[in-house]
């Protein structure tokens, strides 16, 4: 991971854009274990250094039914671009490779994700998100 730097200078703007992102594997499976994690991860990181990609990871935490992630990231990139593109980039390789996650989801992740900024608290908010992924 690079090193994480206060404030980012963009063509003409000025930022200091953090946010915490929450998603779960479809049904909250628990399919994030072994070596999908250490595969996930790598994904995750490739995904973030890719030229179109205005942001970086200051944190990552992945859980056996959800990924953490604190990102810096461009404004101008959007929070939204971001987490479509991880999810994106780390659904197929994962299913290609690791036959358990395609045998057990017709899809790696959720639609939704959960989104805060960095300043604010959240660690309940998270909760209730989870909680509202489980299946019915």
């Amino acid at each position: 991971m690079r090193k994480y730097k206060e404030k980012k200078f963009h063509s003409k703007v000025v930022h200091s854009c953090k946010y915490q992102v929450v998603w779960c594997t479809q049904n909250q499976r628990d399919i994030l274990k072994g070596d999908v994690v250490l595969r996930l991860r790598e994904l995750i990181e490739k995904s973030m250094e890719a030229e179109d990609v205005e942001g970086e990871i200051i944190n990552l935490e992945i859980f056996p039914s959800y990924v953490d992630l604190i990102v810096s990231i461009n404004p101008q990139f959007g929070i939204d671009k971001l987490v479509r593109h991880l999810k994106r980039k780390t659904s197929g390789p994962l299913r290609e490779e690791f036959t358990s996650i395609k045998g057990r989801v017709s899809s790696t992740w959720t639609l939704s994700y959960y989104v805060n900024t960095l300043d604010s608290s959240a660690s309940e908010a998270i909760k209730e998100y989870l909680e509202s992924q489980q299946p019915k």
